[in-house]
């Protein structure tokens, strides 16, 4: 799962991400942090998270000295904070991960987040730029994150999660800092989900678990997590579709307000007592997370798989999706053929897999650049192209080559009263009143 959020307050998220978690240790407690990003290392942070280096970045003072923002008519300096993208493993990796204390599930989390942060820096981090006069949004390919890893939810479920608060500073080429444009990375974060998952299901896989895999919908979960398992260490979903259904909500926005009008405050709960709970209720349940972590770890299933087969099952998988998609549109964009691409390989494939051979069905005339609006990047086939041109060729030959169906007057007789949408009543217009032979709804 993938959320993406605006921090509009440095000091409340400042105080939030200096705790550890949702629980304490009953000792000094310990933040997993983790500065990333190209920005981050133009700037010269790594390691762990200095709580002040990040609210003094968030309220665009860089430690080069620079300021970002304007000063505002209240003579305070203004300037957008940043936003907090979290990547949240399956419930069924959770439980195994940390209940089943196999670190290694909570290893190839981060490196899964990781993997679809350098996505989103490479691809989808802009700024804008004015040159004569004329403003652009230009690729800067550098970011500055701060990671926190969590492992709660709410509830106090085994919720394993990555914050990663995205600063509002990025570099351009010609040294300046300046503010990030995040409209790119609203309107592709539905891409940024599926490649984290995609990533985690093949580092479980090559750990030696099975998954269960929906391939429509892109996620998965391990298979020797039971059902019932997943439902009773889901409370906090529960919670929030409990909500969602009291105050009418079904929208994508409509469970983001839900999930904020049932959040519960923090509990200050030791960890000790938090595991307790925990294998108290798997105790109920009759399921052992740390026996199952120990049976995968001694006798794992079968997933190796070698570079040549990983690159031929990613040419045939790319090559199921760009029927799939042409099958249904003439054009397409690189996100829906990638996202295309990985539910269908889920557990087998990489984004960057996927790109190279992307790369290479352009290069064998597979598939050919197109255009979109707003200069998304896009291909069609050329099978696409010559139906086009054949339905072009068609349209031009039968211009003017009929008499209309029925008079103006006889045709808004007809429609009126029949109940249609306006859509509906324009093409019948269209198609009664045309003098052409074929024509476009």
């Amino acid at each position: 799962m993938f959320t993406m959020k605006v921090i509009k307050d440095s000091g409340v998220a400042s105080k939030y991400y200096s705790k550890s978690d949702y629980y304490t240790s009953g000792e000094k407690e310990k933040i997993i942090s983790e500065w990333g990003g190209e920005g981050s290392r133009i700037l010269g942070l790594s390691g762990d998270v200095n709580i002040d280096d990040f609210r003094n970045i968030m309220d665009g003072r860089l430690p080069s000295g620079e300021s970002l923002g304007k000063i505002g008519s209240s003579g305070v300096r203004e300037h957008k904070k940043g936003w907090d993208l979290v990547f949240s493993a399956p419930k069924s990796v959770s439980v195994l991960a940390l209940a089943g204390r196999d670190t290694r599930l909570v290893d190839a989390h981060q490196q899964a987040v990781k993997s679809a942060m350098r996505y989103i820096e490479k691809n989808y981090l802009v700024t804008r730029q004015s040159t004569g006069g004329l403003v652009s949004e230009v690729n800067t390919k550098n970011l500055i994150s701060a990671s926190f890893l969590h492992t709660t939810s709410r509830k106090l479920d085994p919720q394993l999660h990555t914050h990663n608060v995205v600063m509002n500073a990025t570099q351009r080429e010609d040294g300046e800092w300046r503010s990030v444009e995040s409209r790119q990375i609203y309107e592709h974060s539905m891409l940024f989900g599926q490649i984290y998952r995609a990533e985690l299901a093949a580092l479980s896989k090559s750990l030696g678990y099975e998954l269960e895999i929906d391939a429509k919908t892109g996620t998965f979960e391990l298979a020797c997590v039971r059902k019932d398992v997943l439902k009773a260490f889901s409370k906090r979903r529960a919670q929030i579709e409990e909500a969602a259904k009291k105050y009418g909500y079904t929208t994508t926005k409509g469970m983001d307000e839900a999930a904020v009008r049932s959040r519960d405050k923090k509990q200050n709960i030791p960890k000790a007592q938090i595991e307790q709970n925990w294998r108290e209720e798997f105790k109920e349940l009759g399921f052992d997370p740390e026996k199952i972590v120990d049976q995968i770890k001694c006798d794992p299933a079968s997933s190796s798989i070698s570079s040549e087969n990983e690159s031929e099952t990613t040419s045939i998988t790319l090559t199921e999706a760009i029927k799939n998609l042409s099958d249904r549109e003439a054009v397409f964009s690189e996100d829906q053929l990638i996202d295309s691409t990985l539910k269908l390989g889920m557990g087998a494939l990489s984004v960057d897999g996927i790109k190279k051979a992307i790369a290479s069905s352009l290069k064998k005339t597979e598939v050919i650049k197109a255009a979109l609006p707003n200069n998304v990047k896009a291909f069609t086939t050329p099978q696409a192209l010559k139906t086009e041109k054949a339905i072009i060729q068609l349209m031009q030959k039968g211009r003017n080559n009929l008499s209309p169906v029925a008079s103006k007057s006889i045709i808004n007789e007809f429609i009126e009263g029949k109940g249609f949408e306006k859509g509906q009543e324009e093409a019948a217009r269209l198609i009664l009143s045309t003098r052409d032979r074929v024509v476009g709804i």
